[in-house]
């Protein structure tokens, strides 16, 4: 962008010379889609073949890692970095302070998020204000600041680091994603189709951690505040038109018996939604007789967790009918998400791990396709074929 080139000139004299092949961008395994710019969304990845759930859409190593709590360190990396890594992470995105803010109704919500922006902006500011001593450069302080703007944008953490990736960080958000990613293997990132994938499709992922089990409003108060843009992505758009229907799963009314519904009462009716289901046709704790939705994985693991907490806090007081029950249930939830639970988190996470353990074959219903993760790039359904 304009801005990053006139940083990085004004300290042109520290940066490297550009760097051969060997060291430059690490590789990145990337087969189907292609980075274009469209007039009003700026850069995006579009699909340039079908996907499959499961399939495998992009691998790349970070350009950049450090350690997540100390943002000097990518400021050390960078200023170490080749000149083809450096031009790739200054080419990430980096919106202006006041971007998006003006899509805010509510004046209180405005200023809480101009307040939440000038505080981190503040903390960046000092930073590198700090780091640019070290260096004769009149701009250095500029450049310090842009870069830790990129880097809270665009990060991703895996372990105790945090990483850029320069081409994954071209997919833009939805709440609705049709891409899961996960940087769970050795650090590479992992995007792969959760949904099928049309050639000509717009690939999306989430931004966000709690992508579910949050309300409209709260999505897009942390993306505004975290990552500086207001979310206007379809599902957050016809929550805005008050469309007919099922009501969005965020909207959907507590208990009419004035409780709170269980972990699998959410995940059942969670999948109900999903399905576009005008039904109340899962209430009674047990999984929906829809399909599992891989969008849904989250909420299934956390769901499992619960179910496994109540069976062991059951078995503490002796309760066996209630033990038997929640474990059960378990068993029939991990059946029914473990691949896609693998797929998006891996087989080492702890949740996972347990989810594989438990897993009842019997209760898990046919997905069509095996998603299990895989070292080449296609799904294992591919593979047969091939």
């Amino acid at each position: 962008s304009p801005a990053a080139a006139c940083c990085c000139s004004a300290v042109v004299g520290y940066l490297p010379t550009p760097s051969s092949p060997a060291n430059g961008l690490p590789m990145a395994t990337q087969k189907g889609f292609h980075i274009e710019h469209v007039v009003g969304q700026g850069r995006i990845m579009r699909a340039s073949r079908r996907y499959e759930p499961g399939d495998t859409v992009l691998r790349e190593p970070p350009c950049l890692t450090w350690p997540h709590d100390d943002a000097e360190q990518l400021i050390s990396s960078f200023m170490c970095a080749s000149a083809d890594v450096q031009a790739a992470v200054l080419d990430m995105a980096a919106p202006d302070a006041d971007a998006g803010l003006s899509c805010i109704v509510s004046d209180h919500a405005r200023m809480e998020a101009v307040a939440e922006r000038a505080a981190r902006s503040a903390e960046r500011s000092s930073l590198a204000a700090r780091m640019a001593e070290a260096y004769d450069g009149p701009r250095a302080a500029d450049l310090f600041e842009h870069l830790l703007l990129i880097g809270d944008i665009n990060a991703h953490a895996f372990g105790k680091r945090a990483g850029l990736f320069p081409i994954a960080a071209k997919a833009n958000h939805s709440c609705s994603p049709n891409c899961g990613h996960s940087t769970r293997v050795g650090g590479e990132m992992h995007y792969f189709a959760t949904c099928t994938i049309e050639a000509g499709d717009e690939i999306v992922i989430s931004y966000l951690d709690q992508l579910w089990s949050t309300t409209r409003e709260e999505r897009r108060r942390v993306l505004l505040t975290q990552k500086l843009f207001y979310c206007t992505c379809p599902r957050c758009s016809r929550a805005d038109s008050g469309g007919g229907g099922r009501p969005p799963l965020e909207e959907i009314e507590p208990d009419s018996r004035g409780g709170e519904w269980t972990a699998p009462q959410q995940l059942a009716r969670a999948e109900c939604a999903a399905a576009g289901c005008a039904e109340e046709c899962a209430t009674l704790g047990l999984c929906s007789p829809h399909a599992p939705c891989a969008d849904l994985v989250g909420k299934a693991v956390t769901a499992f967790l619960a179910c496994r907490a109540e069976a062991a806090e059951a078995t503490k007081r002796g309760l066996p009918i209630a033990s038997a029950t929640t474990t059960a249930l378990s068993a029939q939830i991990s059946g029914r998400y473990c691949r896609w639970a693998v797929l998006q988190f891996g087989a080492e996470d702890r949740a996972v791990a347990l989810m594989l353990r438990s897993r009842c074959n019997s209760c898990a219903p046919e997905l069509g396709r095996v998603v299990t993760p895989d070292t080449d790039g296609g799904s294992e359904t591919e593979r047969k074929r091939a």
